[in-house]
């Protein structure tokens, strides 16, 4: 007869389970053998994907300079702030974001993180293709057919 172990005083005492190195042993040699995993590296993003988290870092990035710009008074109110600042992005870059390749885009970040547009915005001054733009935003020209010409 097995003998009875008390799990706690106040119940019966129960049966012990029998335990042995024989069990263990047995059960190593029979469980499945699952072949390790291979640790592999993550496929490289596509340039594509990659360029296009960059353009996006850029837009928020200029984005962010013209919301601290703007609230902390650093340049004059009025117009559109993100539109100016793309622009002189464009000028002192050379290029616009579309245009740019994987490294340029790389580099024109890491020139956005240390510089500040608003330091910049001279760029801007007598640049008739940014005046252009910028009437054409405020809807002071009007195409013939939208007069009622």
């Amino acid at each position: 007869m097995p003998e009875r172990t008390r799990w706690r005083d106040d119940e019966p005492a129960g049966i012990t389970p029998l335990e042995s190195n024989a069990i263990g042993l047995r059960y190593a040699l029979l469980r499945p053998r699952l072949p390790e995993p291979v640790p592999t590296t993550p496929a490289p993003e596509p340039p594509s994907i990659t360029e296009r988290t960059l353009r996006q870092g850029l837009a928020a990035a200029v984005a962010a300079q013209a919301v601290e710009d703007e609230t902390s008074l650093r340049v004059p109110r009025g117009g559109n702030l993100a539109h100016r600042y793309n622009a002189v992005l464009k000028r002192v870059l050379g290029k616009g974001r579309a245009t740019m390749t994987l490294p340029e885009l790389e580099a024109a970040l890491s020139w956005l993180e240390r510089n500040r547009l608003a330091d910049h915005l001279d760029c801007l001054d007598g640049d008739a293709r940014y005046a252009w733009s910028a009437r054409q935003r405020r809807g002071r020209w009007l195409p013939e057919r939208a007069a009622g010409r």
